[in-house]
């Protein structure tokens, strides 16, 4: 063949070709029509041949074009959307040629417009906010206002209140009588539509974490990643009213998979007056939107019903923010982009309950329903669509057991963590069902079982908002959200009860007033963290104790505002409210109350109110005092105008020594002691507000080197907190200072002493009425070792350098009972009171030393610690400070002079204490135990040597009386727990061989046994009478004895070496 020939061939086979696609276009044909009951929203497709995928393809009805769009079209499908009054046969027209009409006619269903219809209003609703919340009207004041996820419990429906299943409990518990029901929302795996300008996620206020901002945080964890489909079924049976979607437009639809009506025994809920469809409406509602029921192929069953919610009375007013999407995207794969300004945002809830009835539903074509579809008219706001399960049993996904929150109040935590969901099928049946899990709503690889395990150590990264979504083929739901959250489970006040015990595990908030002394519960409130809110007090009683392991926040102060702009959401003002103002939340610790926190991280906002009372107060008394809240001025320490000082250990004084006062003014330093001057003899209180101290602090310390060491380096210190601090703990953890603390009493009125701390002063105090206490003992005794809060203390440094510090360990033990915080301040009523918690457990006495008018005295301590050896001990020994009068103390082998010892524990029988004393002028003197613990309280003795008189006096039967001289003496006494001036055979021998008595004014004594001294003392131990041999041995002594009537003791010295002691009555 030639080559043009070939040419002409193939030119005509093309025209062939296209004659034969024109001729086939021309011919489209229609297959079949579907759904064919159709109303507003329906959506039709038509299936046939010929068709193209263009605008050449278009539809009409008997030549009308009206109450449709086309949506889409292929070469053998097109999907028309019916917008109105739309009936009869389809024509299918493909570039100018028609198809037959269809065999298959449209019928249009009108929907039935029910308006401002109170019969279909609910007119009451019943949540879980905050605990619980009733509603029937809308709000102007915040308090009333939810700002947070709250469940639907139950609503009022044409004068009957009816459950939904969420807490039953919860209504009989608020005494709400209820006709119990159970409602889920409806499932969906279909909304269908695009994204515009003003579709809006709406989330209630503090969803994002944030309150009261204008603008929601779109990066929130509770935020990004969310979808619309999520927020219609979050919640307890997806009855979450917190949370929605807003302005659904005239081309976005939701489909609720409804497969099918399960008719009950006696087919009542076809004509009851419980309602079968619960509709939400939350925000401002704009237009109209159609509902109707459907069968499998999308044809109405029943009727359709047209509402117009801005035509029904709120029910309720809640505080949101709003989140926008990005414009023109599918509606059921879009997340949150931004947000949407919005001042003093509210909007009102609205509510409505249909019933079968009202569609058109009857025991005649209930079986065919299969779905429930919404059509939007551009202002649907929905938060879900419920409906009774006594009425629906959906082939969708139930959650039967939601995972449950996990609150971990400390890091570390090293087990793993595992949150689980058990789910099943309404209805029943063996439709499979999957599992997606998800973090702060992002999908999680492989997360696809009904549990998901975090593995242990849990970090910081883990704490997050967990949720698993089930779903099959007919719908799915979210189950609950479980929070992995470093905190507690919420405990509530109401301002009568708990909607939940605290225990040391739960984050308090406080909606209401509290008091300790009539709402406590056991020894202790504690939780993990606590929340006070706005206009809410909580006062803390005396002794009684807050414990929170991490932060305490206080609300703060709101100021009024008037005439706030109040906007739709499209930007336009619609009026101004007024907001009243809010008072900051409130905690009040009264005198030796505590609040103690045991994260020495925790931030704590807002401020507390602390009361510290000074008692016994004497003219012109000078009280040590610290800080236990941040920024407070040294000024508010007195309410006269009187100094307050520092102590400056590097300031020379009028001695020509380092160490002075220094007038202080401004801020007190934190871990800072101050003194401040009371006038007048009375009780005196601080108060203190401002933050609370919490954590770690360090103070620096300073001092310049003295002469006599036992005045260098002497730093005012004072507990930095609102609770009390151990003082053991405190000396263990700080080792740049000696193991001793030093705490004023205040046991004398001001005059003429000479110390160490006032050298400048014309009038000093007492230097002795400092309270010493190292690990071993307090001297006085009663001290129980807690340093209170508020309380300015002395230290002495090792040297010059270095620094305390304080920490929460010092403040509280797990397990233990919280620390006395009451011994502020000492005064001579508690100095006698033994404390349990610390002296009962060592083995200690306490001995005084007395003048013989008792108006100057001089204590110390002896004790057996473990921990304690026979040298001396930084946190057990405290060495003698630069004191005068009479003075007593026990010696170490190095002659060191100890007004507390300590010893190794337990007691050694056969040791011997030496003890000395200074006695600043010739008189008579009485050493006395004050108190005793441990193994002295049983069966110790306590023997006191006088190894002048070579007395060995029992002390546990009466003090020991004598004279002495002006001096000092270090080798008189011995502290001893025998008796070792006879040998028990001695003993008994010779007290069975000697005779004393008295007999006409002479003293007897016979004896088979020499003997070459005797001495008589009476029963305040002062010796009277002294006879001695002149070197010959005696058996028989009468010697005058012309003293009054009463009891002696006659001491008798052998010639074997042996002494004893008769006790005479005359």
């Amino acid at each position: 063949m030639k080559k043009n020939q070939m040419s002409q061939t193939r030119f005509v086979l093309f025209l062939l070709t296209v004659i034969s696609t024109i001729f086939i276009q021309a011919q489209p044909t229609i297959t079949n029509v579907v759904p064919l009951r159709v109303t507003n929203g329906s959506t039709v497709t038509i299936t046939g041949t010929g068709f193209t995928n263009n605008a050449n393809t278009t539809v009409n009805f008997g030549g009308s074009t009206a109450g449709f769009t086309i949506t889409s079209r292929s070469t053998t499908e097109i999907v028309l959307n019916i917008t109105g009054n739309r009936s009869g046969a389809p024509t299918v027209v493909v570039n100018g040629n028609a198809s037959a009409p269809s065999a298959l006619s449209l019928i249009y269903v009108a929907p039935i417009i029910r308006n401002n219809d109170d019969s279909i209003r609910i007119n009451k609703i019943y949540t879980d906010f905050d605990g619980f919340w009733e509603s029937s009207s809308t709000s102007n004041n915040s308090a009333n206002q939810p700002n947070t996820s709250h469940n639907l419990l139950g609503f009022e429906f044409n004068g009957v209140t009816y459950s939904t299943g969420v807490n039953d409990a919860s209504l009989s518990a608020n005494n709400v009588s209820f006709n119990a029901q159970y409602y889920r929302a409806f499932s969906t795996r279909g909304v269908i539509g695009r994204t515009h300008n003003n579709l809006f996620l709406a989330m209630a206020d503090l969803i994002d974490g944030t309150a009261h901002n204008a603008l929601g945080n779109p990066n929130s964890p509770n935020i990004d990643g969310l979808t619309s489909y999520d927020v219609l079924i979050d919640g307890l049976n997806g009855l979450d009213l917190g949370t929605g979607i807003t302005n659904f437009n005239t081309q976005a639809s939701i489909k609720f998979t409804s497969d099918n009506i399960q008719p009950g025994p006696s087919e009542t809920f076809f004509t009851d007056n419980i309602p079968d469809v619960v509709f939400t409406q939350i925000a401002q509602p704009n237009g109209s939107d159609i509902y109707y029921f459907s069968d499998i192929d999308g044809n109405v069953v029943g009727t359709p019903i047209r509402l117009t919610l801005a035509s029904f009375s709120p029910i309720g007013t809640y505080r949101l923010d709003l989140f926008t999407f990005p414009n023109n995207t599918d509606i059921d794969i879009a997340t949150p982009n931004g947000n949407r300004r919005v001042d003093q945002r509210t909007r009102d809830i609205r509510m409505l309950g249909l019933r079968f009835s009202d569609f058109g539903i009857n025991i005649n074509n209930y079986s065919n329903v299969h779905s429930l579809t919404m059509s939007a008219g551009g202002g649907a706001d929905l938060a879900f669509i419920a409906y009774n399960t006594e009425s629906f049993k959906i082939k969708a996904p139930v959650i039967i057991s939601a995972p449950n929150p996990v609150n971990i109040c400390k890091l570390p935590y090293n087990d793993d963590v595992t949150f689980s969901v058990i789910a099943g099928v309404d209805g029943g049946g063996a439709t499979p069902i999957f599992y997606q899990w998800k973090k702060n709503n992002i999908v999680i690889p492989g997360a696809n079982s009904s549990s998901y395990t975090i593995p242990g150590p849990v970090e910081n990264s883990d704490f997050a908002t967990y949720k698993v979504e089930v779903f099959n083929d007919f719908g799915a739901i979210v189950a609950a959200s479980a929070v992995l959250k470093l905190g507690g489970q919420t405990s509530v006040w109401n301002g009568n009860s708990w909607n939940n015990p605290p225990n040391n595990t739960s984050s308090l908030v406080f909606a209401a007033d509290y008091d300790s002394s009539t709402n406590l519960l056991g020894d202790k409130l504690q939780g993990c963290d606590c929340k006070i809110n706005n206009d809410v007090t909580i006062t803390i009683a005396s002794n009684d104790v807050m414990v929170l392991q991490n932060a305490l926040s206080l609300e703060p102060f709101k100021p009024a505002e008037f005439n706030v702009p109040i906007f739709d959401e499209d930007g336009n003002q619609t009026g101004v409210m007024d907001i009243p103002a809010q008072q900051a939340g409130k905690l009040i610790i009264e005198n030796n109350g505590s609040l103690v926190q045991i994260n020495e991280t925790a931030n704590n906002s807002g401020k507390i109110i602390y009361k510290r009372t000074a008692t016994n107060l004497k003219p012109f008394d000078y009280v040590y005092w610290s800080s236990p809240v941040e920024d407070f001025d040294v000024s508010g320490l007195s309410s006269y105008s009187t100094p307050q000082f520092q102590w400056n250990p590097n300031v020379a004084n009028p001695n020509g020594t380092f160490g002075n006062w220094t007038a202080a003014s401004g801020t007190m330093n934190v871990g800072e002691g101050y003194i401040s001057r009371v006038n007048n003899a009375n009780d005196f209180t601080v108060t203190f507000e401002g933050a609370p101290h919490n954590g770690v602090y360090t103070k620096s310390l300073s001092g310049t080197a003295n002469p006599t060491p036992s005045t260098n380096y002497w730093n005012l210190l004072g507990n930095p907190y609102p609770s009390s601090i151990n003082a053991e703990d405190f000396l263990l953890a700080n080792t740049a200072i000696e193991g001793t603390v030093r705490i004023w009493t205040h046991g004398s009125s001001i005059g003429s002493y000479s110390s160490p701390f006032y050298q400048n002063f014309s009038q000093n105090y007492n230097p002795n009425d400092y309270i010493i206490y190292n690990g071993t003992a307090a001297i006085p005794p009663g001290f129980n070792g807690k340093i209170a809060s508020g309380q300015g203390f002395f230290v002495q440094g090792i040297s010059g350098v270095g620094s305390v510090t304080f920490n929460n360990l010092q403040r509280y033990k797990n397990g233990l009972p919280a620390y006395d915080n009451s011994q502020f301040y000492r005064n001579s009523a508690q100095d006698n009171e033994l404390s349990t918690s610390l002296e009962a457990q060592k083995s200690v006495m306490w001995l005084s030393i007395i003048n013989e008018s008792n108006d100057s005295h001089y204590n110390i301590a002896v004790g057996y610690v473990a921990g304690a050896t026979y040298n001396k001990d930084r946190m057990y020994d405290t060495t003698l400070g630069d004191e005068n009068g009479l003075l007593f103390y026990s010696l170490l082998d190095t002659n060191e002079e100890l007004v507390i010892q300590g010893r190794p524990a337990p007691v050694d029988i056969s040791d011997l204490v030496p003890l000395g004393f200074t006695a600043p002028s010739s008189d008579q003197y009485s050493i006395v135990i004050d108190q005793i613990s441990g193994e002295f309280v049983a069966d110790k003795d306590i023997y006191l040597e006088d190894k002048f008189l070579n007395i060995t006096h029992d002390l546990k039967v009466a003090p020991y009386n004598f004279s002495s001289d002006k001096g000092t003496y270090n080798n008189r006494f011995n502290l001893r727990y025998t008796n070792n001036t006879l040998s028990i055979d001695d003993n008994t021998m010779l007290d069975n061989s000697t005779i004393v008595y008295v007999n006409d004014g002479q003293l007897h004594i016979k004896t088979s046994t020499d003997f070459d001294a005797i001495r008589a003392f009476d029963i305040t131990g002062k010796q009277i009478l002294s006879y001695t041999s002149s070197g010959l041995g005696m058996q028989d002594l009468a010697t005058p004895f012309s003293f009054s009537n009463g009891v002696y003791i006659v001491q008798i010295d052998f010639n074997s070496g042996n002494t004893i002691n008769r006790k005479i009555v005359k």
